[in-house]
């Protein structure tokens, strides 16, 4: 027994060690850190073109650049450390970690002046096997002097212009594989367990787009790692010429497309983090075109299938909403319950209780299952009015909102009904309604299509439009989005991206029938989901976007960060998800209930609207009813919905809420889901009970989802002094960023705003939200004499455009206060170009003021001066005075579709959007900038005095002929413009003279 005793133990150890080591010896891909700078080699833009390289080669690289993450912790995910940088301080912490990852194994990679690194340090040189001394440039092909090393045989050497390095203090102990001319040029050595690679190649693109270069590290890497790593057996990606109508003429030969691919092997295609897996959930043919999933209370999935999209216009449609569970709780899909069927080009769904709310064709719905069968069998038409003449401008996004409104985006084909008995009209931008379509409100307008949409745990609203904008910021005062993404680029794994825009030349050839897309920039940018789970590590917790790119395959990382109450993404070369299998097309990726995120990829070789140039450069445009070109490679049969989660972690235990126990729901305020938690929110709404009040306000003051709770229960609004006393309470003391923002959109404008101490206040969205409250409130002097001494004296106030646009809203509304103390003591004339004495400036010559009028006849002040000028300019005459009723529409036409671009003053943004005040094509004859409102208008457009903007402006299709007409009347008047106006008969007449047109015009063609 004894002996029993001793040897359970050790079989058991051995067992533990034994499956360790199959488990590390499972097939997979190799992961490697490439460690860069922002220095003059950049390195991000070398990564990106070895990325695409090798993405099919088993091969994943992430991309770093912080000299922080040389931890121990960090580099133990990885299989092999590459680095390509010129830092040079490198702290003894640091250096032990990287030499310590080699020594135990780690492959060590350092390209070209990865030898210049940390020069002063001698271990780091010693571990490199030696150091650049200097160079000159030339062109030449390193000759192989080890022939016979794993890692040259079969290798075929590459000529390229680079820097020729000489190199000193060379280790002995190295192995040189290849030189130029007697120079050591490619060099191996062994540390500790560890492999060292070295390469002197690779100063720039010259060097990084050779395919013997990509050669060359890939085998470095691979010999590096070694054994460490069985490495996974990739499928062929097979290409065939696709099958063609007779009547595609082509101008360029028709290049090949690849074959799909099983789940199982396209998996195989795909990279995820260092230290997370990819799991399937659900695919064909149980779910097909997925393009938009949501949760309901039950933790189940719903998936709203396109299969309509993008031309088959037809009612009843053939788009689907199913609900997808998991009865056994393995992680995959088994049970398929079609909800709702006879959609129509459905692009979004909100759960909410016995069904959904779901957008179709023209109208949003809510569905009803009133019978318990997970059926639909109650349709009714919440709002009716979203234009689908453009299938790829319509409304999307559907989320539910902590303040019970239901949120969603539209693109440029807008909306135009009747809600509440008024008419609504507005496109591309934010908006929500009330769940039971009573009210209808647009938030902020985007600057093309807008098909991302996402909430940060306290409320933040962001988004994504699908070209150049991954990343924007709703501020709160009714106007533009905030532009919050730094950088616009996209990382793939491929080559074979068929993303196109009007910025780049569309399409190359790359041989053997092979195309890819020039562009690298979002071009179809979808969703914009933010991690708010509890199940990834804390640094991703409302920090981590998710941007999807289906034209690039991928799900692209845009890392949140603030500065003052402005949001910025930094997309910095990493993604959630990225695939080089070219069927792949993500186009949602949500933090569901369990704290994984969860991808639809909608698995389609053509997944644009408009034609990419790719698979076929068509010299005719065929466009159906929705307005997408008309191509048979729209596969319809295919989807797949994965989960993104971190290896080896325990699936957790999720206890669905139940309505019928309000502990159930309590307990929901407080779950590690935000999706669960929103839901136990609605559902306390939903059951209107008095009861509960008194726990919710115990939870109130540190629990948004508390607070808002008591808002949907009439709590705050029907009980005017318990509701300012609570919401001081809050304001005053809660330690919740988010509570004390809620309780200033919660505060009665009826009321003075809370005092508010700026030399102590340090949470610049409290000030946000602060302001906004003040620009809501009844107009005060007293008000705007305070926001005029802190304009002065509290800079911290108006930091940042968001602050900057909301302080200027708050002088707007309080401008006789604001002006009148300014005048006693005038600000320096610089500040009156800047965005708030404007604002107020044009709120007083709205209105005209007598005390300040009085104020000014003796006042010589260059605001002074400012304000008379004002009220001239609004009493100007011009010499065309079109109907003040036609400027009227015209104006607000202009505010919801151009104002966002081309700016309320008509300025334009410099390399964006060309100014249309003072533009000769904007006064000129009128049928040129008709012509460009129908047909849209791609650039070059030089700008005098200012960057040329080579960009697409797309026909903008809500408008009718009398909306044309208003609005082109209304810029031609306006600012500097003075231009007869243009009549609805005019717009008439072009349309019909251009109706065969099917392309953007050029200034080359209009002038």
């Amino acid at each position: 027994m004894a002996l029993i005793r001793i040897l359970l133990p050790l079989l058991f150890l051995g067992t533990l060690l034994l499956g360790a080591e199959q488990k590390a010896k499972e097939p997979r891909a190799i992961e490697v850190l490439f460690f860069g700078d922002d220095e003059h080699h950049r390195p991000l833009d070398q990564y990106a073109i070895f990325k695409e390289a090798v993405g099919n080669k088993g091969i994943h690289l992430t991309y770093e650049k912080r000299m922080d993450a040389l931890t121990p912790e960090n580099l133990a995910k990885y299989d092999a450390l590459l680095i390509f940088a010129n830092h040079q301080e490198i702290t003894p912490q640091q250096l032990a970690a990287v030499k310590g990852f080699v020594d135990n194994g780690g492959g060590f990679v350092p390209v070209h002046c990865g030898s210049a690194c940390f020069k002063k340090n001698d271990e780091y040189v010693a571990l490199v096997g030696g150091q650049i001394e200097g160079h000159d440039t030339g062109t030449f092909t390193a000759d192989v002097v080890a022939p016979d090393h794993p890692i040259m045989k079969g290798y075929k050497p590459f000529e390229t212009w680079d820097e020729t390095y000489r190199h000193h203090k060379l280790s002995n102990d190295i192995t040189v594989l290849q030189k130029r001319g007697d120079e050591p040029w490619t060099w191996v050595r062994q540390q500790g367990k560890g492999r060292v690679f070295y390469t002197a190649h690779g100063h720039d693109e010259r060097c990084w787009k050779q395919e013997g270069f990509h050669d060359l590290l890939v085998r470095g890497i691979r010999w590096a790692v070694g054994d460490n790593v069985s490495l996974i057996d990739l499928p062929e990606l097979k290409y065939e010429v696709p099958m063609l109508p007779a009547r595609y003429e082509t101008k360029l030969p028709v290049p090949k497309i690849q074959s799909p691919l099983s789940p199982v092997e396209s998996m195989k295609c795909a990279q995820v983090p260092a230290g997370f897996q990819l799991s399937l959930f659900a695919s064909e043919p149980d779910i097909v075109n997925p393009i938009a999933i949501a949760w309901d209370h039950r933790d189940r999935l719903w998936v709203v299938e396109a299969l309509d999209y993008p031309n088959d216009m037809q009612s009843p449609g053939n788009d689907r909403l199913k609900i997808c569970e998991d009865t056994d709780h393995d992680g995959k899909a088994d049970k398929f319950t079609v909800f709702a069927e006879h959609l129509s080009i459905s692009t979004s769904a909100v759960c909410v209780t016995d069904g959904a709310i779901v957008t179709s064709g023209s109208q949003i719905l809510l569905l009803k299952d009133t019978n318990g069968d997970d059926k639909a069998d109650q349709r009714t038409v919440l709002l009716d009015g979203f234009k689908t003449h453009d299938t790829h401008a319509g409304v999307s996004n559907l989320r539910q909102g902590f303040d019970g409104w239901i949120y969603g985006t539209d693109g440029y084909a807008g909306f135009d009904g009747t809600v509440g008995g008024k008419p609504v009209k507005f496109d591309t931008g934010v908006f929500r309604f009330l769940p039971d379509g009573s009210r209808l409100e647009f938030l902020g307008k985007t600057t093309n299509n807008t098909w991302g949409l996402a909430f940060t745990e306290n409320f933040d609203v962001l988004g994504s439009t699908a070209n150049r904008q991954p990343s924007w910021q709703v501020i709160g005062d009714n106007g533009p989005v905030h532009k919050a993404d730094k950088g616009t680029r996209i990382f793939p794994t491929t080559l074979d991206v068929q993303g196109s825009d009007g910025w780049d030349p569309p399409v190359e050839l790359l041989g053997e029938g092979r195309i890819r897309a020039k562009a690298r920039h979002y071009t179809a940018a979808a969703g914009h989901g933010i991690y708010t789970g509890k199940r990834f590590p804390s640094e991703w917790q409302n920090k981590a976007a998710f941007v999807c790119e289906p034209t690039g395959h991928l799900v692209s990382i845009g890392w949140l960060r603030t500065e003052n109450a402005d949001f910025f993404a930094d997309f910095d070369g990493n993604n959630l998800y990225a695939s080089s299998d070219a069927w792949s097309a993500p186009v949602a990726a949500e933090t569901g209930p369990d704290g994984a995120v969860w991808i639809a990829d909608w698995y389609k070789i053509i997944v644009q609207h408009n034609r990419p140039g790719a698979p076929f450069e068509q010299t005719k445009v065929e466009r159906g009813k929705g307005g997408a070109y008309v191509t048979p490679l729209r596969d319809k049969r295919m989807g797949r919905i994965y989960r993104v989660l971190p290896k080896d972690d325990k699936e957790p235990e999720l206890k669905p809420l139940d309505p019928a126990k309000p502990e159930s729901l309590l307990e929901g305020l407080s779950d590690a889901s935000l999706v669960r938690r929103l839901h136990a929110e609605r559902l306390i709404v939903e059951k209107a009970d008095a009861d509960l009040v008194p726990q919710l306000l115990e939870r109130a003051k540190d629990n948004i989802h508390a607070l808002y709770a008591l808002g949907g229960l009439g709590y705050v609004s029907e009980r005017p002094f318990e509701r300012v006393t609570l919401l001081k309470d809050i304001v005053k003391t809660s330690s919740s960023s988010g509570c004390r923002r809620a309780a200033m959109t919660f505060w009665p404008t009826v009321e003075p705003p809370p005092v508010l101490d700026p030399s102590h206040e340090t949470d610049p969205f409290f000030i946000r939200e602060w302001l906004l409250q003040v620009a809501r409130a009844n107009p005060s002097e007293g008000l705007g004499s305070e926001l005029r001494d802190w304009h002065r004296s509290q800079q911290q106030l108006r930091r940042g455009e968001v602050l900057d646009r909301c302080f200027a809203a708050a002088a707007a509304r309080h401008y006789v206060g604001f002006l009148l103390a300014s005048l006693k003591n005038p600000p320096d004339p610089s500040v009156l170009k800047e965005r708030i004495y404007p604002a107020a400036i044009r709120a007083f010559a709205e209105s005209r003021p007598s005390q300040i009028i009085e104020r000014l006849e003796n006042d010589d002040s260059p605001l002074a001066k400012a304000l008379k000028e004002a009220l001239v300019a609004k009493a100007a005459t011009k010499k065309y005075n079109p109907p003040a009723d036609q400027l009227t529409r015209g104006e607000a036409v202009y505010a919801r579709t151009c104002a966002a671009c081309h700016q309320s003053t008509g300025t334009g943004v410099d390399s964006a959007f060309p100014p249309l005040d003072g533009s000769q094509t904007a006064i000129g004859d009128p049928a040129n900038p008709i012509r460009i409102v129908i047909h849209g208008l791609t650039g070059p457009v030089e700008i005098p005095g200012k960057p040329a903007v080579n960009s697409l402006m797309p026909p903008v299709g809500l408008m009718n002929d009398a909306d044309i007409a208003d609005v082109l009347s209304y810029v031609r008047h306006s600012w500097s413009n003075d231009a007869a106006p243009v009549s609805a008969e005019d717009v008439t007449k072009v349309r019909e003279a251009t109706k065969d047109r099917q392309s953007a015009w050029t200034l080359k063609e209009l002038h």
